[in-house]
Parts: structure tokens; C-alpha cells; sequence
């Protein structure tokens, strides 16, 4: 039984799987009161779900990009569950694993997810053959430099993931862009952790599972002025 966890992009997900297989999966939106319980929200989905932690062959995580607060709390948790209960954890980008449903699709992507107001996470890559390959790293585009981008592409391609309706409109009549909205939902973590999984049975690095924040955490540093 592998439970995947998506608290990385709206709405938020836990999914479990067996062989691939859905068993159970909730979908919610992001709340302060959630996000500060997450642990106590997992234990009792698991219990409702019939599974107990120590049924769980590994968790999986999106660890960002995302907001910082629900990614610093998700990845704290999974990492104290899977420490207590001695399972594999796998964390993987939020931009990476919208492509896991739609690895059967050859083709150009452009996966998006919002940031700060009017910008958005991206990264480009591409599927052939079931085998997915980063183009670029993580990075941030405006909404109007997203559009004149795209505007300039030549052959086709598709913006995949969380994006407003405007967005699917600017390019409804493009010849060459493909608009799909998705959600990333907590049984695809579970997928791609079992995908995973089948390479590698050990997990990921306690040390190298770190937060990828949509945008870099502000710190307001008040300084004192010396009295002349």
C-alpha cells in the first residue's frame, strides 16, 4: 500500500494505492487549520481508508515548487511518519509530476503551476516513448511574457497544470498550443512512487528531501538606528 501526499499546488490531495491500483483518495482545498494538523488529517484518512501506517510500503511527496508554509509542514511530517514506521519516502517536483498521468502522450510540455499574483512556476519537458526528460530547470514567468512566449511557438506543444480560464482563452484558436487543465492528485504521487519504488527500494535521502518554494521566503529584518 504506497500513500501519495500533494499539499504543493490547490487542491490538495492524499491517495492510496496498491499495485497501481486506486483504494482510497480525498481532495481538498488548502486551510490554515488542515495545513497545521496535517499529521492528525493523514492518520485519519488512513483509518477511514481501512490502512494503518504500518500497512504503507512507502509515502510519496510533491516538495515544490509551492507555498512555503504547507510544504514546510507537509515534508516535516512525512519525514517523522516514515522515520516512526520505518518506510521508504520519495519526494519529487510539483512541475514534474503533472506529467506522470500523461506519460503514454508524446510530446512537448509546458507544466505550470500559479506563484506569486500574475506569475507562475514553469519548467519544459518532453515525453517520447514513455520516457520523460527535464529541459530546463524550474522558473518563473509572468503572465504576459507567458503569452508572448507561447505566442512565438512554431510547432505544437501543451501548457499543462494550474492556470485561470483567461489563460485557456488566450490560447483557444492557437494553431500550435494545447491548453490542459489538471490537478495533481494524491493517487498519481502514489504512482509515480511506486514507479519509483520498482528502481529504487530504499527511498530518497532523508538529506536531499528539501522544499522548493514557488518563490523565495521575505524576511523583514528590522535594524536599529543609532541615536547622534
Amino acid at each position: 500500500m504506497i500513500l501519495g501526499i500533494n499539499v504543493a499546488v490547490a487542491p490538495y490531495s492524499f491517495g492510496l494505492v496498491s499495485n497501481h491500483d486506486i483504494v482510497a483518495e480525498w481532495t481538498f482545498q488548502p486551510s490554515y487549520t488542515i495545513t497545521e494538523n496535517l499529521i492528525n488529517e493523514i492518520l485519519v484518512f488512513l483509518e477511514k481508508s481501512g490502512v494503518k501506517p504500518s500497512d504503507l510500503s512507502a509515502v510519496g511527496i510533491t516538495k515544490g515548487p509551492g507555498p512555503y508554509t504547507s510544504l514546510r509542514i507537509g515534508i516535516s511530517v512525512v519525514k517523522t511518519l516514515t522515520q516512526i514506521f520505518s518506510v521508504p519516502l520519495f519526494a519529487f517536483s510539483t512541475l514534474e509530476s503533472f506529467l506522470y498521468d500523461y506519460s503514454c502522450f508524446d510530446g512537448l510540455y509546458f507544466s505550470v503551476i500559479p506563484a506569486r499574483k500574475e506569475e507562475y512556476n514553469c519548467a519544459v519537458f518532453v515525453l517520447y516513448k514513455n520516457t520523460l526528460q527535464r529541459l530546463t530547470p524550474d522558473f518563473i514567468w509572468t503572465t504576459d511574457l507567458m503569452k508572448k512566449k507561447l505566442n512565438q511557438m512554431k510547432g505544437v506543444c501543451v501548457l499543462l497544470g494550474r492556470f485561470p480560464k483567461s489563460m485557456e482563452a488566450s490560447f483557444q484558436d492557437h494553431p500550435f498550443v494545447r491548453v490542459l487543465p489538471a490537478h495533481l492528485k494524491g493517487c498519481s504521487i502514489a504512482r509515480f512512487t511506486s514507479t519509483e519504488q520498482e528502481k529504487n527500494t530504499k527511498g530518497h535521502p532523508f538529506h536531499s528531501i528539501v522544499p522548493t518554494y514557488a518563490h523565495e521566503p521575505t524576511l523583514f529584518i528590522k535594524t536599529k538606528t543609532r541615536s547622534t
